[in-house]
C-alpha cells in the first residue's frame, strides 16, 4: 500500500461521515471501518508479533501520537527488535487513524472497527484501543469487533473491556458469528484460518463445530449484560452489536 492510497482510503471514510446528514439511531449513526485501508498488512504484522506488554505501550504511544503529532512520543519503538522499520508508516497511519477518529467525534458516528486475520488482529486491536484513549472519554465512539468463531475471542473482549475499565474510557464491541457447519455459512476469514492452520500444522483457532462456536457468543453476549447491569450506576457506557444470523442468540440476549 502506498502513502496516497491510504490517504484516499482515509479521506473516502471521512467523506462518507460528512455525508452522513440524520442520525440513523438515537445513538447516532454507524460506520464499519478497515484499519488495515490505512497500514500495510506488513505493518499490522510486525505490530501483532511484538509481546503484548510491548504493544501495549505502543497503545498509549500511539494515543499520545495522534493527540500531540510528537514523533518523540514513539522514538523507543526504535530500539525494539522488530519494530524500527514500522515506525514511520505507523506515524504516518496515526495521523489519518487520528483524522478519522476526530471527523466520527464530531458527526456523532460509531466506528466500528473489523477485525480480519489472526495474524493481524493483535495489531488492529491495539491501534483501535489507541484510538479509544482519544476518542472514547465522553461516549463510546470506537467499538472493536469480537469473532466470537475464534477459540480465543472471550479472551480477547476480556483484555479489550478490561483496558477500557482501566482507563476510565466508555465501551463498545461488536460480536461477529459465522456458522461452522458448511461453506455455505462461512464467512472468508474463517476458511482463510482453518486452510492456514492445516497449512502450517498449526492447531485450528476456529471453534470446532457450531455448538461450540453459539455456547461463545451466548457466553460472550451475557458477560457484557451482565456488564451492564453492574455498571448501571456508574456512567461508563457499556454497548454492543449482536451481529449474528443466529435467531436464538439474539432472542436470548433480548429477553435477558
Amino acid at each position: 500500500m502506498m502513502v496516497d492510497e491510504a490517504n484516499g482510503n482515509a479521506k473516502n471514510i471521512i467523506k462518507m461521515m460528512e455525508g452522513i446528514t440524520e442520525k440513523i439511531t438515537p445513538y447516532g449513526s454507524y460506520m464499519q471501518i478497515r484499519i488495515s485501508a490505512m497500514f500495510t498488512s506488513h505493518l499490522l504484522k510486525s505490530l501483532s508479533l511484538l509481546s503484548d506488554e510491548v504493544r501495549e505501550k505502543v497503545i498509549y504511544s500511539s494515543a499520545e501520537y495522534m493527540r500531540t503529532h510528537n514523533p518523540d512520543t514513539l522514538r523507543w519503538l526504535a530500539e525494539t527488535p522488530g519494530a524500527s522499520g514500522i515506525i514511520p508508516e505507523l506515524l504516518s497511519g496515526l495521523i489519518l487513524l487520528g483524522e478519522v477518529g476526530q471527523k466520527a467525534v464530531t458527526t456523532n458516528t460509531v466506528l466500528m472497527v473489523d477485525a480480519e486475520y489472526t495474524n493481524t488482529n493483535p495489531a488492529l486491536t491495539a491501534l483501535a484501543m489507541a484510538l479509544s484513549l482519544v476518542c472514547n472519554r465522553t461516549e463510546a465512539v470506537v467499538w472493536n469487533t469480537t469473532q466470537c468463531y475464534l477459540k480465543k475471542s472471550f479472551e480477547a473482549l476480556q483484555w479489550e473491556f478490561n483496558f477500557a475499565e482501566k482507563n476510565n474510557l466508555h465501551y463498545g464491541a461488536n460480536l461477529k458469528f459465522f456458522s461452522t457447519d458448511n461453506l455455505v455459512g462461512k464467512g472468508a476469514y474463517m476458511v482463510a484460518e482453518e486452510n492456514e492452520a492445516k497449512t502450517q500444522g498449526n492447531p485450528c483457532p476456529v471453534h470446532d463445530g457450531i455448538q461450540a462456536t453459539h455456547n461463545s457468543y451466548n457466553s460472550t453476549a451475557n458477560w457484557l449484560l451482565q456488564k451492564i447491569r453492574d455498571n448501571s450506576n456508574q456512567g461508563r457506557q457499556i454497548r454492543f452489536v449482536l451481529a449474528s444470523h443466529n435467531q436464538d442468540s439474539i432472542k436470548q440476549a433480548v429477553e435477558r
